[in-house]
């Protein structure tokens, strides 16, 4: 996903969070080169306390 994100060939994404918090943590992508600026598209609430937001790469 890093090297698709660093080479723009990534559009927009979707991220879906499930109601789990982790003790440490993990990031979801790793480290990247430069922040990417994204826009909010959308979210939907789909039950069990899941969501899920879709996000256009603006950077």
């Amino acid at each position: 996903m890093r090297s698709f994100l660093a080479a723009g060939l990534i559009h927009e994404m979707t991220i879906t969070t499930a109601p789990v918090l982790l003790g440490r943590g993990l990031p979801l992508f790793g480290a990247l080169e430069h922040d990417v600026d994204l826009t909010h598209v959308r979210t939907a609430v789909l039950g069990a306390g899941f969501v899920q937001s879709t996000y256009v790469v603006t950077s």
